[in-house]
């Protein structure tokens, strides 16, 4: 297992490589795939190791008194002119013609605490040293003095993230100019590099997003659950009170200790246990079974689960979309040519454990069986086709159903509407929602017998009317109706021009439009190939019952008149239902 380790891009602390010369090694971090960098307890100072040759290279005696260290890349710009490397040299007309410029350079960046021992005031001197990679050696391009209490540091963008236990700095690489991110104390003190230029730190069993210039990058914080605290019986995303997580919480899990990324997902370690949670979620969703660390931790000179490895430190290398992630890869095999797989050990030093994802289309199912319905749509969205095999659309698709269903019953309507229209959700369920909507004369059989406002809610039909008639949340389900099915109006209109262009003009010039009507069933039949689209929004919007562009049209229209002539309100009344004045679009319908 720690073979495989090493082959990933490590963090390692633990006791497993035991030097007599230079003693224990307390922290590693890989260079590239044959060169390790590893930190020791004994004269503490950074070595280099030569994996493929399996044998000891040098030393850097710069970087004694390291206490903690990162590797990075970071911009070339950052570097003093006289270590900067020379400008390219177009050698063609090509180059010179190129209209969009090059990516900028990047160097490889060693960021260390340093904790050295000043003789003349007799103090320890603490400082942040930046080193750039050189000729084989790390050349100091920098130093700045930092506060007590480092305990963990990472290079993002041209910035250095610093974790205290009082708080989080971060400094400049070119300017050094300290920027404080936020002064609450912790123990634990956890950083980590996520794609998409952010990094999520860890407070008081939370995880903030910030992005590299030190704002939040998200409205939500990710919480992770405290020594003895119960999970929430009801969240964002219409989770029911009734329903639990996926695993149960029991006993004392203890303060969050460490946190790590294994795309899709992100890791909370406290001492017994593993917690999961989704990337861009808002409230962990599984704990894996203390039972599974017991002989790791049988051991009483263990101090508790701690990350072994994790391939987020390779990130410094590879940039993320070289990574591949998910059950594509078969555990223990290879990866694709050139692309390298999330993975993520923990355990003690006597044992080992490797965590393994869950197919992800098994994840979704689950969380929508315990309606995580936020999570399980968070989940597809940073997923790939492939991963699903009936397409990534269809699951989106089905989740913002979900979603949407469950915001509407909190009477949340303007947001559960928003969901129906990015998920592109049937409009005869969404109508069907509504009551005697879809029971008006007119409409057929057809949609009557397939939407039962009377039956119960199930996956394939649809739910009983959820709103009362004549009340107040109704009146406002109403309001909010207009703007969808003119927003639906709209999207096929778009998306079927030449289908529709008969039908809009039958009721100007029937005489003309019997010239301009495609033949029946010609380019007007809604049959999409999920596999072609990676989001609803791009795929074409299709109804399942009624699958022909000019019955769907018909029913979106008579049902929009329907709708006006159900809301009989002034401008003051709109004003007074919805608790603010109406949008300049509302006003006109």
């Amino acid at each position: 297992a720690f073979a495989q380790a090493l082959q990933t891009g490590l963090a390692v602390s633990s006791d497993m490589i035991d030097t007599n010369e230079y003693g224990r090694v307390i922290a590693m971090s890989l260079m590239d795939e044959d060169r390790l960098l590893f930190l020791t307890a004994r004269d503490p100072m950074l070595h280099l190791y030569d994996l493929k040759r399996h044998s000891y290279v040098r030393g850097f005696p710069q970087t004694r008194g390291c206490i903690a260290f990162t590797l990075g890349q970071a911009p070339s710009k950052l570097l003093p002119p006289e270590l900067a490397p020379p400008a390219p040299v177009p050698t063609s007309y090509e180059d010179l013609s190129h209209t969009e410029p090059p990516p900028p350079p990047q160097e490889l960046w060693l960021a260390c605490g340093l904790e050295r021992r000043d003789k003349t005031r007799r103090e320890d001197r603490r400082t942040l040293g930046l080193f750039v990679w050189r000729d084989n050696d790390f050349v100091l391009v920098r130093e700045t003095q930092i506060s007590e209490g480092l305990k963990t540091l990472c290079v993002g963008g041209e910035c250095v993230f610093l974790g205290y236990r009082r708080g989080y700095t971060m400094v400049h690489m070119g300017t050094l100019e300290t920027k404080a991110i936020f002064d609450i104390s912790d123990e634990n003190p956890s950083l980590v590099l996520l794609p998409h230029q952010e990094v999520a730190l860890l407070q008081h069993n939370k995880s903030f997003f910030e992005d590299f210039d030190g704002r939040a990058s998200r409205k939500f914080r990710l919480r992770w659950h405290s020594s003895g605290a119960e999970p929430p019986a009801a969240g964002p995303g219409g989770r029911a009170v009734e329903k639990a997580p996926i695993i149960h919480y029991t006993g004392q899990l203890g303060p969050v200790t460490q946190v790590a990324l294994f795309y899709p997902y992100l890791l909370a370690l406290h001492r017994s246990t593993v917690e999961c949670a989704v990337v861009n979620s808002e409230v962990a969703v599984q704990l894996l079974p203390e039972e599974r660390f017991r002989e790791a931790l049988a051991d009483p000179s263990a101090q508790g689960l701690q990350f072994m490895a994790t391939t987020e430190r390779a990130m410094h290398r590879v940039p993320f979309e070289g990574f591949s992630f998910g059950n594509e890869v078969a555990p223990g095999a290879s990866p694709a040519k050139g692309r390298l797989r999330f993975r993520a050990f923990v355990g003690t030093s006597k044992m080992i454990y490797e965590v393994v994802a869950r197919p992800y289309e098994r994840v979704t199912d689950l969380l929508v069986e315990q309606r995580y319905f936020a999570e399980g749509l968070g989940l597809c969205e940073v997923l790939n086709n492939e991963h699903f095999p009936q397409g990534k659309v269809v699951r989106l698709s089905t989740m913002r159903r979900h979603l949407g269903l469950a915001l509407f019953k909190q009477n949340k309507f303007e947001a559960a509407l928003g969901q129906f229209m990015k998920g592109r959700v049937d409009p005869l369920f969404v109508m069907s929602l509504y009551p005697g909507l879809l029971r008006r004369p007119g409409l057929g059989p057809k949609i009557r017998s397939a939407y039962d406002p009377t039956g119960p809610v199930t996956e394939t039909g649809m739910p009983m009317s959820l709103l009362k008639p004549e009340s107040e949340e109704h009146k406002r389900a109403l309001i909010f109706l207009v703007d969808y099915l003119a927003n639906c109006r709209r999207v096929l209109l778009q998306q079927n021009r030449s289908a529709v262009d008969g039908y809009l003009l039958q009721s100007q010039d029937p005489t003309a439009a019997s010239q301009a009507m495609p033949e029946q069933g010609a380019d007007q039949q809604l049959s999409p190939n999920p596999m072609l689209y990676n989001d609803p929004e791009d795929a074409p919007f299709r109804s399942d019952i009624l699958p022909n562009v000019i019955d769907l049209l018909r029913v979106l229209d008579t049902t929009l008149l329907t709708v006006h002539l159900a809301l009989k309100y002034t401008e003051d009344a709109l004003e007074k239902l919805l608790g603010q004045r109406p949008t300049s679009s509302r006003s006109r319908t």
